[in-house]
């Protein structure tokens, strides 16, 4: 059977798979902060409102902004077939699509890479046009035996660029873009954190071991009690997070002289699974954290 293809949107007449791009758009939503899973090489790398930033052809409401460092500075994301079970090492056929803007005069590249070696997959797409979005996409590349990463680069140091919907897909051909699904995995671990706290500063909870590499949140069972003082408060937040103290971090609560226990249902946590933890007085006596179950990328 034949295939019928729409170029810059890639219908196909077989079956492709949900998008692989892990973390657009950005889960915490954070204009200025340098989303997880994207890795700066050479540049600064946030993500930002399109309105905000003037861009009004943009694809998608939120957009990554590069400003290169250096020549061929830019934004990279990895895969690996051990945390991936659509990607098969030396078997996996790929097709990367995303829309770009130049700021810059220069040429911006999309590649894909075997980085062990490092090996280009496939062919480049590159453009020139400035001022407007240019979409972009790489097809039918076959994984080698290492880890795949995407690199979106410009020839220029200190160039501006935006990238917007970026849809990887198993197959050979680019599916219609949708953001990255989440799975939520029942497991529960007692008392990851069982201690008197002695400080007030957040600290950080390292959840790799009871999670996957490809962990986004994770649902945790609180108990917090402190001596005879009411009004005692438990947070949590994702590391890296500038959210403060307040009630839209608060995982647990004591009313008084009592161990209070409740359930966070969703505490975003890094891309290396950790998440923070703080008190607000020192006259908190036990805090207790077991984790109930997590969610991570489909």
């Amino acid at each position: 059977m034949g295939e019928t293809k729409i170029k810059g949107q890639g219908l196909a007449l077989y079956p492709l798979s949900h998008n692989l791009v892990k973390n657009y758009p950005s889960l915490e939503l954070a204009d200025g902060a340098q989303p997880e899973w994207f890795t700066a090489a050479s540049a600064t790398v946030t993500e930002e409102d399109a309105t905000g930033e003037g861009l009004s052809d943009s694809p998608n409401e939120r957009v990554i902004k590069c400003v290169t460092t250096a020549i061929n500075g830019g934004v990279r994301q990895s895969f690996s077939p051990s945390d991936e079970r659509l990607l098969t090492a030396s078997q996996t056929q790929i097709s990367f699509g995303v829309w770009v803007r130049l700021v810059t005069a220069g040429t911006l590249t999309v590649q894909l890479v075997d980085d062990g070696v490092p090996t280009q997959l496939g062919s480049i797409a590159t453009t020139t046009t400035t001022g407007s979005f240019v979409y972009l996409e790489i097809t039918d590349a076959t994984l080698l035996s290492n880890n795949l990463e995407i690199r979106i680069y410009h020839s220029v140091n200190a160039a501006t660029f935006y990238i917007a919907n970026p849809m990887l897909n198993t197959g050979t051909a680019v599916a219609p873009w949708k953001p990255r699904g989440l799975v939520y995995r029942n497991k529960f671990v007692d008392d990851i954190v069982s201690t008197d706290p002695a400080v007030t500063t957040w600290t950080d909870l390292d959840l790799s071991t009871n999670t996957s590499e490809n962990t986004v949140a994770v649902q945790l069972v609180t108990a917090i009690s402190d001596i005879g003082t009411a009004g005692r408060s438990l947070w949590g937040r994702r590391k890296g997070s500038s959210a403060a103290q307040d009630d839209s971090t608060v995982i647990g609560f004591s009313p008084g002289g009592n161990l209070n226990i409740m359930t966070a249902d969703f505490v975003l946590c890094d891309d290396g699974q950790t998440i923070q933890w703080s008190v607000g007085n020192s006259d908190v006596d036990i805090v207790r954290i077991s984790l109930k179950g997590y969610w991570e990328w489909e």
